[in-house]
């Protein structure tokens, strides 16, 4: 038989994370690649899925109630929430590394054609 003030307690804490859990709201100034990586980061809710994590372990082997299957709700939409978030930081990173790397490409070429161009110009002095 359920214990009715711990069910009432586990309650109140259930009720008390609803009310705390409400994302960032979007920042419509950032404009930087960091600025949307820095607010999908800041949507990545670790302490509650810690907290949430803690309260179905409190219950230990207790058969699974309604507040329990509450809980494990909440947590897989927090985990759902983070890999999307985590998504986003990751196609950020990756356009972020592609520029990179396009640059770092044309870079290499005007190199190689300068590398080419003293070679040829010391060839055509008679230089070896």
């Amino acid at each position: 038989m359920p214990d009715h003030h711990d069910l009432s307690r586990r309650l109140q804490r259930l009720h008390t994370y609803i009310a705390a859990a409400k994302p960032q709201p979007d920042d419509a100034t950032a404009t930087s690649s960091a600025d949307r990586a820095n607010w999908h980061m800041s949507n990545v809710r670790l302490d509650q899925i810690a907290d949430l994590t803690i309260e179905l372990q409190r219950r230990g082997d207790e058969a699974i109630d309604e507040v329990d299957a509450v809980e494990m709700r909440l947590l897989l939409n927090e985990y759902t929430a983070s890999t999307t978030h985590l998504r986003a930081v990751t196609r950020i990173a990756k356009a972020g590394i592609a520029t990179a790397a396009a640059h770092v490409r044309g870079v290499r070429t005007i190199i190689e054609r300068e590398l080419q161009r003293q070679k040829e110009d010391r060839f055509s002095s008679g230089d070896s």
